[in-house]
């Protein structure tokens, strides 16, 4: 790729899309950023909150472990990072750095609902935000894309500790 002529929107590794038996509804939402990023940042960051949403159901649904319909974003992050053993509180002691590591993973996932809450197309705002620029739609985008890349990378990890353990 040469300097100045960048892609937009979020990319996941074939590794991590391969993690997935169907990873249609991921490969949806990155051809949606794709589309959005620079034309429409608000569609991006709503559409950057529904990636994050879609990658923690996929991994739950691959770990056979249950969620409801109706649970938020914050409860689905925090169940598919435990089932794959990604939860802060698993990190051993001697590990502090990548426990803080995770743990602001799931804090950037609250950050990108939280814009979505206040910026995105999906509340039927009275007002538009004007504030919301394509750079600001590519941090969302940047920071939905760094969880669900490490969420698919260790569910396609065949030596990942969750497929060691007994839970």
């Amino acid at each position: 790729m040469r300097i100045g002529r960048l892609v937009a929107g979020a990319q996941l590794t074939a590794v991590a899309l391969n993690a997935l038996p169907d990873p249609q509804s991921i490969q949806d939402h990155l051809h949606r950023l794709a589309d959005s990023v620079d034309t429409d940042p608000r569609l991006a960051v709503s559409t950057a909150k529904a990636l994050i949403e879609s990658t923690a159901k996929c991994v739950l649904t691959a770990r056979e472990r249950s969620y409801t319909r109706s649970a938020k974003v914050p409860a689905l992050v925090n169940a598919a990072q435990e089932s794959l053993g990604l939860a802060a509180k698993s990190v051993s002691d001697e590990d502090r750095a990548l426990r803080q590591a995770l743990q602001s993973l799931v804090t950037l996932t609250q950050s990108v609902t939280e814009i979505r809450n206040s910026v995105g197309i999906d509340h039927g705002a009275e007002e538009v935000p004007r504030w919301v620029r394509p750079r600001h739609a590519r941090l969302v985008v940047g920071a939905a894309q760094v969880w669900c890349q490490l969420m698919l990378e260790t569910l396609a990890d065949l030596d990942a500790p969750w497929r060691h353990s007994k839970s």
